[in-house]
């Protein structure tokens, strides 16, 4: 069913819409229509198109142009606030890649990453800010993803409430449940490198620590002192000779360099003279 036709001289609009029907129909079926009196029909008459379809090319490109032309400007958006200066330097690329690998490897290391962050004097490049943001709206870890951010933290978060804002009460992270260590293994973390090296290396070379306590194995890694990660690395690597206890072996030993090489990543940042305040 056509449209009715206008009362009185034609309008634009209508113009448009008989230009539009045809062009879809094509003009065997429907001739392109006489451009209403006035500059639009000044101007194909100037154009002079050879015949119906041209006509309707040129119509449409003097109609859309004209309308966009004539298009009223819309009420001024406010300027948007700047984000509060963050005087921190960015995480080197080599440290937030590396979280990116912890997230899937080693998440135990995740909340300690964070801690070196903020504790470095460091701050989240803005994409990952947003990543972390958006992945512990409603967790225990969001506080430390908001400290490591800065000021960025409520100023995207303000931006898009719905995708980053907080959700819930911040519900606690599931941990996985720990395995009583040996008695002989209770007091290890406390001992010199060389010694935690050595029992961990006997007890995975004799069957002593299976997987049965991978769990707990690898919250004893989590908390050794960085000076002792590297030969314990080392300790447990060449201990992987049991076939029952090689896997675990060699992922302890990944654990350890890892942990190593994110400590050192994120070692704090010396202190920037403000240009200011110089003499």
């Amino acid at each position: 069913m056509s449209a009715p036709e206008p009362v009185g001289p034609p309008t634009w609009r209508h113009h448009w819409g008989q230009l539009a029907t045809a062009a879809l129909l094509g003009t065997d079926r429907r001739p392109a229509p006489a451009p209403p009196p006035g500059p639009l029909a000044d101007a194909v008459e100037r154009l002079a198109p050879a015949d119906d379809a041209e006509s309707v090319l040129v119509q449409v490109a003097l109609v859309a142009a004209a309308r966009r032309g004539g298009v009223r400007p819309g009420e001024p958006v406010p300027l948007l606030s700047p984000c509060d200066h963050d005087g921190r330097p960015v995480v080197p690329p080599a440290a937030a890649q590396r979280l990116r690998g912890l997230v899937e490897h080693w998440p135990p290391l995740v909340d300690e990453w964070l801690d070196l962050v903020a504790a470095g004097g460091w701050r989240l490049p803005p994409d990952l800010a947003v990543t972390l943001l958006r992945r512990h709206r409603g967790d225990a870890r969001r506080e430390l993803v908001e400290r490591a951010a800065g000021p960025l933290a409520p100023w995207i978060t303000g931006l898009f409430p719905a995708e980053l804002g907080r959700r819930g009460r911040g519900r606690p992270l599931p941990a996985p449940e720990p395995v009583p260590f040996p008695a002989d293994l209770a007091a290890l973390a406390a001992r010199p490198g060389p010694e935690v090296a050595a029992a961990l290396a006997t007890g995975l070379a004799s069957g002593a620590l299976g997987p049965r306590l991978r769990a707990s194995l690898v919250q004893l890694v989590c908390a050794l002192p960085p000076a002792t990660l590297a030969p314990v690395a080392e300790a447990v690597e060449r201990a992987g000779t049991n076939p029952a206890t090689l896997g675990l072996a060699l992922s302890l030993a990944d654990l350890a360099r890892t942990r190593a090489a994110m400590i050192a990543e994120l070692r704090p940042t010396p202190p920037v003279d403000d240009p200011e305040e110089s003499p």
